[in-house]
């Protein structure tokens, strides 16, 4: 069994609970903003927002512990374009490289709580 985890959400329920809780990265008109390649809607969770972190390494916990994931892929990360939105007050711009660090630490911190012996392969074109 292959496991991969994302940084971002498709739209289904908890995309539309991230956007009513501001929970996601946003274009400059509001939207949600994530990666373009997609074929539908998509959105980058905002983890400069700190309800957003707590949202994101809650769904991460419990996939983690009702699947007993031993191991997973963290993808992606680095699809933020340059005049995205944060809720730091940050554009794109500044946190292109800094949105896959923040992304594979919180992420890091959920799986080391649901298994402390998980293995994490992160794989996100940033500085590291």
């Amino acid at each position: 069994v292959r496991s991969r985890l994302v940084p971002y959400n498709l739209e289904n329920p908890t995309f539309a609970e991230g956007v009513r809780n501001h929970h996601l990265v946003t274009r400059p008109d509001g939207t949600p903003a994530g990666p373009t390649f997609e074929p539908v809607l998509a959105a980058n969770v905002d983890f400069t927002h700190p309800g957003a972190v707590d949202w994101w390494q809650g769904k991460a916990e419990k996939v983690l512990k009702q699947y007993k994931f031993a191991g997973w892929m963290e993808d992606f990360g680095e699809s933020v374009r340059d005049d995205d939105r944060f809720a730091a007050g940050k554009t794109g711009r500044v946190m292109a490289s800094l949105h896959p660090l923040f992304y594979h630490k919180i992420v890091y911190e959920a799986a080391h709580r649901a298994n402390p012996d998980a293995v994490r392969f992160a794989r996100s074109g940033a500085p590291g």
